[in-house]
Formats: C-alpha cells, structure tokens, sequence
C-alpha cells in the first residue's frame, strides 16, 4: 500500500472493503491524487481511477478520442457529487464545522450527509405524492411544472 507522502488519503479507507466485501470499482478523485503510487495501488486492486492518463498522450487518435469520452463522463459524474458536497456546505452548515475533537468533526460530517440524503428522498416523495394528487384533482401529470390550471395563460 502506497505511504501517506504519495496521497493514500485518497484511497477507499480498509472498512470499506470489510463492509462491503469488495473494494470500489471506481474512485472518482480530482487530479492531485493521480499520482503513481495511488494508480499502481488502484490498479493492483482492480479499481479504476478517473482523470487523464500520467505522460504524453498516445499517437491513436481513436484511442485518444476514446480517453477524452471516458474523462467527460468521469467529469460529469464527479461534477455531481461535487455539486452534493456545495449543497451540505452552504444548506447543511457544513463549511463552517468549528468542532475541536477528530470524533466530533466526524459525527458532524456524518449528520450533514444524513440529513442531505433525508432531504433528498422526501423532496422525491413529495413530489409523486404531488404528481398523484394533480393525477386525481385534473386527470393528467404536469411533467414537473405544478401549476393550477385555473392559473394558466
């Protein structure tokens, strides 16, 4: 395993494997942690790693074109995940955790995640208990626009 000085931060802690039984498939990890130590640890353990390949780009173009596909999507699926983290920072009070010991922080964190994932789930339920109700009052779904008909132009 790679020491702390070649960015193992980055890397699946162990209880991950322990609680689910196998490592990740993919670590979607900004630029930083895609140094040699991290990708020869991911590749030993089957796991791949987002971002551009280490070294010059190689001379087939359709191998290049290839690369650069896979890097929007990996870009597409952490720009998510980056945008969730904004969310528990600004909505959730996560930016500003002032907490003094290593477990607090911890159990702060972990509450902001938790109360994120809630928010999500009954922002879901709420809108198709909504949809049912527009379904049962009008006869028809609005496609995500919930508006009175009486209000329409």
């Amino acid at each position: 395993m790679p020491t702390a000085r070649q960015g193992c931060s980055s890397l699946p802690p162990r209880r991950m494997r322990e609680r689910n039984g196998h490592w990740p498939k993919k670590i979607l990890a900004d630029k930083t942690y895609r140094n040699r130590g991290n990708l020869a640890w991911c590749k030993e353990h089957g796991i791949s790693i987002s971002g551009p390949r280490l070294g010059r780009p190689p001379k087939d173009a359709a191998l290049t074109r290839a690369q650069k596909i896979q890097e929007y999507r990996d870009a597409c699926e952490r720009n998510e995940v980056e945008g969730a983290f904004g969310t528990m920072k600004t909505a959730f009070g996560l930016d500003p955790v002032a907490a003094r010991l290593e477990e607090t922080t911890k159990t702060v964190i972990a509450m902001s995640v938790i109360v994120f994932n809630l928010r999500k789930r009954l922002n879901a339920s709420l809108r198709r208990l909504l949809d049912r109700l527009l379904m049962l009052l009008y006869g028809r779904i609005t496609q995500g626009v919930h508006r009175c008909p009486c209000y329409a132009a």
